[in-house]
C-alpha cells in the first residue's frame, strides 16, 4: 500500500489517516525512510501529515530517526511551515547530539522562538528546556529565553514558561 495514498485529501485541520502510517512503519521499520522524506515534499498538506507520522514514530523508535538526524538540523529545520516546525521541535529532543551539533539545534530552536505560532513558540521552549536539563551550561541562556518570550507572550506561552523556569529553577 502507497503512504502517500493514506495521507492525500483533507485540510491543514486534519491528520488523517497519519496514525495508519505510523503503525504501518512501526511494523515495518524499513519505510521509515519513506516517510521522513515526505516531509519535503512539495505539497504544504502531505508535509504536515507526513511530519506528524515521523513525530509518533520517532517518540517511539527514537533509533529509526538518528540517522536522520543531520538532514533533521539542515533540511527539515529550513521548511517555514509551522505544522512542520513544531514537529521538529519535538522531535529533537529525541536525539543526542554532539557540542556542534547542539549549537545548531539551539540556534534553529531560537530562531523558532519568533514564529508567530503560539504551539510553534511553547515547543521551541519546551525543548530548550529539556536540552538545559541535559547541558547546564545552558540553563542561564534558556532561561533569558523563557523569560523574553514570557514578555511579549500569549497567555499561553506565560504559562508555559512560569512551568519551565520553575523546572529549571527547581533543577539547579
Amino acid at each position: 500500500m502507497s503512504l502517500i495514498d493514506l495521507l492525500r485529501g483533507g485540510d491543514h485541520r486534519s491528520i488523517g489517516r497519519a496514525d495508519e502510517v505510523v503503525d504501518i512503519v512501526l511494523s515495518s521499520s524499513s519505510r521509515f525512510e519513506e516517510v521522513f522524506n515526505g516531509i519535503l515534499s512539495d505539497d504544504s498538506l502531505i508535509r504536515m501529515k507526513y511530519a506528524d507520522a515521523v513525530e509518533k514514530i520517532s517518540r517511539k523508535r527514537h533509533d529509526l530517526l538518528t540517522p536522520f538526524k543531520e538532514r533533521l538540523i539542515e533540511e527539515v529545520a529550513s521548511i517555514d511551515q509551522q505544522e512542520i516546525q513544531w514537529h521538529l521541535a519535538q522531535m529533537i529532543t529525541y536525539l543526542d547530539y554532539t557540542k556542534n551539533e547542539e549549537a545548531r539545534v539551539v540556534k534553529v530552536l531560537r530562531g523558532l522562538l519568533s514564529s508567530n505560532s503560539r504551539i510553534v513558540i511553547v515547543s521551541s521552549l519546551d525543548t530548550l528546556t529539556e536540552l538545559a536539563t541535559r547541558n547546564s551550561s545552558l540553563r542561564e541562556s534558556v532561561i533569558g529565553d523563557i523569560e523574553n518570550a514570557m514578555k511579549k507572550g500569549t497567555p499561553s506561552v506565560k504559562s508555559r514558561g512560569k512551568r519551565l523556569l520553575g523546572r529549571l529553577t527547581r533543577d539547579n
